[in-house]
């Protein structure tokens, strides 16, 4: 599917199917046991975000993390929580701006906890575990529905609202909870090149060559902003500089790495020669003319 019709399909649906998990690669873990903090709010996980966390610790969580006064400072003081799980232990968070209500929605996060087994080929075997327990995004939504866009703040592919600023924060959310679960890692499949580039902050394709090519749209195409680079892989018009030919951005695994395996993987010599190489091996042009050509012929993708 191209991501094209993957934007007609999140504006339609407004997120993944409910129960529909990314990462079909990897095998769902067994079922954790409630923490402690979790049994003294109630003497079964039913009802806690991650069989772990009352609504209390998700208050606390959001003050750790920052995001309670990042929130506030926007003019969002009266906030209200909603914690779901489903029957594939996919939990769901939302945030909503004094009501529950979908047009007062600021935050949407789903996660799940899971095994993941790297792809060998392309780690070279330099893990030392098959498997890790990692936390998983399934999704996230960060918007503020009071805002609106601009030539300053154009909209993004996918886009419903402007964002909230708000990445940072919820990156040490994702920390602090994976911590807790003492997860190896935290790993997301980001749908589009600028959520990549907004969760490269800490997260590193396990893939270096994808790694490497995000690099290299970020030296060549810099000049057009994350927007731009953004819309043109979405339509298609990032190209080869030496063939014209289109390059995809393809969703791949990035992963935040807490253990020592995952650190030790990253700083490895193989994987900095390797994501050097194919960032050096890429040149890229944005057909400027071609990205707005096919954003006038589809007009629902930039309302």
């Amino acid at each position: 599917m191209s991501l094209i019709r993957k934007i007609f399909r999140s504006k339609a649906q407004g997120h993944p199917r409910q129960g529909s998990s990314r990462f079909e690669r990897i095998e769902f873990a067994g079922r954790f046991e409630c923490s402690l903090t979790a049994l003294s709010h109630s003497g079964a996980c039913e009802g806690l975000f991650l069989n772990r966390y009352a609504m209390d610790d998700i208050h606390s969580l959001f003050q750790r993390a920052g995001l309670i006064a990042h929130l506030s400072a926007k003019g969002f003081v009266d906030l209200r929580f909603a914690i779901e799980s489903d029957e594939s232990r996919m939990h769901s968070l939302k945030v909503y701006d004094s009501r529950e209500a979908p047009d007062n929605l600021l935050i949407e996060l789903r996660v799940s906890e899971i095994i993941y087994t790297p792809d060998s080929e392309k780690t070279w075997g330099l893990l030392a575990k098959e498997r890790y327990q990692c936390l998983a995004v399934e999704w996230v939504n960060l918007q503020n529905p009071r805002g609106g866009f601009s030539d300053t703040r154009p909209r993004l592919p996918g886009q419903n609202h402007p964002g909230l600023g708000a990445a940072g924060g919820m990156l040490a959310l994702l920390e602090i909870i994976a911590r807790d679960v003492t997860a190896a890692a935290i790993i997301d499949v980001p749908e589009s090149f600028h959520a990549a580039v907004m969760y490269s902050k800490r997260f590193l394709f396990i893939d270096p060559a994808r790694q490497g090519m995000m690099e290299a749209a970020l030296r060549d195409l810099a000049e057009y902003g994350l927007a731009a680079m953004s819309w043109g892989f979405a339509t298609g018009a990032v190209r080869d500089s030496r063939t014209g030919a289109p390059i995809a951005y393809v969703p791949s695994e990035q992963v935040f790495p807490l253990d020592e395996d995952f650190k030790r993987y990253f700083a490895s010599t193989r994987y900095r020669a390797a994501r050097e190489a194919a960032m050096n091996e890429t040149r890229l042009i944005l057909d400027r003319e071609a990205m707005e050509s096919c954003k006038r012929s589809h007009p629902d993708i930039s309302r």
